[in-house]
């Protein structure tokens, strides 16, 4: 009994669709709004991608010390690194007469840009339904009262 396929099937590529084409995803500018002024995260090259890594690298290895004390500006500078390898209008004097949430809002954008997950704008928000209960089997006798979770 065999349970392996064959290398042969295995080997014929023409056949096999891809599951995601690259060549159809194309990285588009993100705006954002602050004091006025429109910002644009722009799609990243390689070289921009590394110097983003490094930059995020950096602020999470000074935050997670507990003996580095950083003060307001120098947290906004570690920021503004990040920030600027997809923003190059946006200041550090801008980063610290934020808001933490602004500050938390715009960091989680420029993550969302980086990892592909922006939203077009025109989409509700909503989390996903995880249908954990749909997918549990119904009871095999009828006669069994359902499960009410408790004892």
């Amino acid at each position: 009994m065999k349970l392996w396929p064959t290398r042969s099937k295995a080997e014929n590529k023409e056949d096999v669709e891809p599951i995601t084409d690259l060549d159809a995803i194309i990285a588009e500018p993100v705006s954002f709004r602050y004091k006025g002024k429109v910002h644009i995260l722009k799609p990243m090259h390689l070289d921009e991608f590394l110097k983003f890594t490094n930059a995020q690298a950096r602020l999470l290895n000074s935050v997670d010390k507990d003996d580095v004390a950083l003060n307001p500006r120098e947290l906004a500078k570690r920021y503004h690194q990040v920030l600027s390898a997809v923003c190059d209008t946006i200041t550090v004097d801008d980063i610290l007469e934020m808001e933490q949430v602004q500050v938390a809002a715009l960091y989680q954008l420029v993550i969302d840009v980086v990892t592909g997950q922006v939203k077009d704008g025109t989409e509700k928000k909503s989390r996903q339904k995880i249908p954990l209960y749909e997918s549990v089997q119904a009871l095999s006798s009828p006669s069994v009262p359902e499960n009410s979770g408790g004892h």
